[in-house]
């Protein structure tokens, strides 16, 4: 098995409505999902599938089901300055500068940088941390100086 990235099309009419059935079939119970096995086809023989691959089956029905393509991409891949930067949703130069400043580790292959994409994931939960914490300071000044920001 490849542990090459998976990148989905747009979904057809049909997918999606596929996706939106299994989505609200899975969802309706009282309790949340807690279980999900395939059915081998040749042996008709139950395979019981581990939380995460199952949490991930769901995003990916779930993005379907709203007509949204995906991609499945495996924390131990390297990435390109590009990619990482599409991900992070920043340019490529200032991705760079922050690769200088040591705040993403990552290696050279000759002259281009690879960035292993468990790092990026980790930067960004760094990122989006501090940057909530900002919004809540911000929040809390605007509530106490009575700038009209209501809870």
């Amino acid at each position: 098995m490849s542990l090459g990235s998976f990148e989905s099309g747009v979904p057809s009419n049909q997918d999606v409505r596929v996706a939106r059935d299994a989505v609200q079939e899975l969802s309706a119970g009282k309790h949340p999902l807690q279980h999900m096995t395939i059915l081998n086809e040749k042996t008709h023989t139950p395979l019981p599938l581990p939380r995460s691959v199952m949490e991930g089956v769901m995003g990916m029905l779930t993005c379907v089901a709203e007509g949204s393509p995906f991609t499945v991409v495996p924390t131990v891949k390297e990435l390109t300055t590009q990619e990482a930067a599409d991900i992070l949703n920043v340019s490529r130069p200032y991705l760079v500068r922050l690769l200088e400043k040591g705040e993403i580790p990552h290696r050279k292959v000759g002259v281009r940088r690879r960035i292993l994409h468990s790092d990026i994931l980790a930067y960004k939960q760094r990122d989006d941390a501090l940057r909530e914490k900002v919004l809540e300071k911000l929040a809390r000044q605007a509530q106490e100086l009575n700038m009209g920001y209501d809870d």
